[in-house]
């Protein structure tokens, strides 16, 4: 995972393999969701997507580690880490992006993040 320890970097919010969410989420720490997401997710913190993780939506976050699947407009301040398992379907905007043998990014890629609301 990232080497820096800081509070963003601790999960405060998870959604579990079996939750489904209709809506969008906001979340001030790190949140891991490893269920279903129909619709925009913003976490200040470290988000963490795991295998069985399915987004549809916007997604801001500070630093992303995805196993699972994100398909619309991703926009990360820091880091990004694909693993072998994780696809990202859409737009990725982010500073660092590190890609796992088997993971993939489809689609517009900006690494000259900026702000955006």
């Amino acid at each position: 995972m990232f080497k820096k320890k800081n509070e963003h970097n601790s999960v405060d919010t998870i959604i579990g393999s079996k939750g489904i969410f209709r809506g969008n989420i906001e979340v001030d720490g790190g949140a891991l969701i490893d269920g279903k997401i129909e619709g925009n997710v913003k976490v200040n913190g470290i988000l963490i997507v795991g295998k069985e993780g399915y987004i549809i939506g916007e997604v801001w976050a500070s630093d992303l580690i995805i196993s699972g699947k994100i398909e619309g407009k991703v926009y990360i301040k820091n880091r990004v880490e694909v693993q072998n398992t994780g696809k990202i379907d859409g737009e990725l905007h982010c500073k660092v992006l590190v890609v796992d043998e088997g993971g993939y990014v489809n689609g517009l890629m900006d690494m000259k993040y900026q702000e955006v609301e």
